[in-house]
C-alpha cells in the first residue's frame, strides 16, 4: 500500500498491464533473501519508477497464507516451499504480507507497461470501491491488509 506525502488521503493503485479489469495495490513476490521492506521499495521501482531515496517505509504486516488449486502446484520451482514436506520444492502456496510505503509528493511515476496499464491516486472511499474489482480470495487479502495498515 503507498501514501502519497502532503496529499490528504492519497493512496495507490494500479491496474496490472496482466488484467486489465482489476485495481489492485502494487505487488511482487519476497524472495527468501528479502525483507518486506526491499521487496516493497523493488516492487515500486520496477512497476512505478519510484527510486529508493523518494519512499519512506512505515510498516508491514503478514497477511495470511493460500493453499493454491491443485492445478496450479509446482507453477514456480522454488528452493523452499509452503508445506514443502507435502511437495518438494515446488510452489503449492502463496504467503502475504502487506507494507505500508509513503512516497515523496513530488515523485514522478514512469510506468513500467510489462507491468502496469494505469495508475491512480485515490481517497480512502474511491480505493476501497476500486479494490471490489478483485475475486473475493484476493479482496479479502486487500482489505485485510487496508485495516492492518491503515485501521479502518
Amino acid at each position: 500500500m503507498i501514501k502519497a506525502t502532503g496529499r490528504k488521503e492519497a493512496y495507490l493503485l494500479t491496474v496490472p498491464e496482466a488484467d486489465h479489469t482489476v485495481w489492485t495495490p502494487p505487488q511482487e513476490g519476497i524472495g527468501l533473501d528479502d525483507t518486506i521492506e526491499k521487496a516493497a521499495f523493488r516492487c515500486l521501482e520496477v512497476e512505478l519508477g519510484f527510486k529508493e531515496s523518494q519512499l519512506q517505509f512505515r510498516r508491514s504486516c503478514w497477511i495470511a497464507k493460500r493453499i493454491l488449486p491443485t492445478d496450479r502446484w509446482g507453477e514456480r520451482d522454488l528452493p523452499y516451499s509452503l508445506a514443502r514436506l507435502k511437495c518438494s520444492h515446488a510452489m503449492i502456496g502463496k504467503a502475504y504480507y502487506a507494507a505500508l510505503v509513503v512516497a515523496d509528493r513530488d515523485a514522478v511515476i514512469c510506468l513500467n507497461p510489462a507491468e502496469v496499464y494505469r495508475y491512480a491516486w485515490l481517497d480512502s472511499i474511491e480505493y476501497l470501491k476500486r479494490i471490489e474489482t478483485n475475486l473475493q480470495d484476493k479482496l479479502t487479502i486487500i482489505q485485510t491488509a487496508w485495516r492492518k495498515l491503515i485501521g479502518r
